[in-house]
């Protein structure tokens, strides 16, 4: 389901300077970051402006999550015909959480999703103008 394929490469920041490999930033993919400190990620402006999903996988970089806000009524909001799942990753167990759509009924864990968060969500159909409630 939420299975990406892997390209390794890496790139780090040394004594005030980038050492490693310069690869090429690809729109429509993601990157991953690792900081020192766990506590570091900075998600840019606090904004509730509504998404546009694609079909496939979509990362998703949102700062207003409603309070109490759950991975099945992300996947009911979207539609349990166009959403087949949601993962996040939990920092502190280093643990992916995920909840999916099996022949249309919610399966995994219905964890709550923070206010600011990233998450991995994949689509079967694309769904614009997302924005949670």
């Amino acid at each position: 389901a939420l299975v990406p394929q892997v390209t390794s490469q890496t790139a780090t920041w040394m004594n005030g300077q980038p050492t490693g490999d310069n690869f090429t930033l690809v729109p429509g993919t993601f990157l991953w970051v690792k900081f020192d400190d766990r506590y570091v990620l900075d998600l840019g402006l606090d904004e509730a402006t509504a998404v546009d999903l694609a079909a496939g996988v979509n990362v998703l970089s949102y700062t207003r999550f409603p309070s109490h806000y759950t991975a099945f009524q992300l996947l009911r909001q979207l539609g349990l015909s166009n959403a087949r799942g949601v993962r996040m990753l939990d920092s502190e167990s280093g643990r992916w959480l995920v909840a999916a759509v099996q022949n249309g009924s919610l399966i995994g864990e219905d964890f709550q999703i923070p206010n600011v968060a990233v998450l991995w969500i994949d689509m079967a159909a694309a769904v614009n103008q997302f924005q949670p409630e």
